[in-house]
């Protein structure tokens, strides 16, 4: 039990960093312009992951292609849903293309697509609810 504590805290520490450090660099993203966008939708990519991570705890699957990121927003209507997981609609990419959300092989997918080398989304190493 206590494990599960310690991990809803450090999900909980991420869950609110995150957003914190992104809108901290986003202002000066845009100000400077010497920001390396790629970095950022590196960032903001490993946030969704974690986010699609408590969601699938919840739901015991991933959202659908068809739902996409929009059910970390809004209920899907699906068993289990208890979020809003995000507080914010899905944003832009630095590039102000959409993310593209998938799933390949059970696993989702967060790419950026929006500059000169497609920035793509590391697999989650294990499955959820098996």
């Amino acid at each position: 039990m206590r494990r599960i504590g310690k991990a809803l805290l450090w999900a909980l520490a991420l869950t609110l960093a995150v957003p914190l450090a992104l809108a901290l660099i986003s202002p000066c993203a845009s100000k400077c312009g010497h920001y390396n966008r790629a970095n950022l939708a590196k960032m903001e990519i490993a946030y969704f992951m974690d986010v699609l991570e408590t969601y699938c705890s919840d739901v015991c699957s991933f959202p659908t292609e068809e739902q996409g990121l929009e059910a970390l927003r809004t209920d899907p209507g699906v068993r289990g849903w208890n979020g809003p997981y995000v507080s914010k609609e899905v944003p832009l990419d630095p590039w102000g293309t959409p993310y593209r959300y998938s799933v390949i092989g059970g696993r989702p997918q967060v790419p950026s697509i929006g500059g000169h080398e497609p920035i793509t989304s590391s697999q989650i190493p294990h499955p959820c609810c098996p």
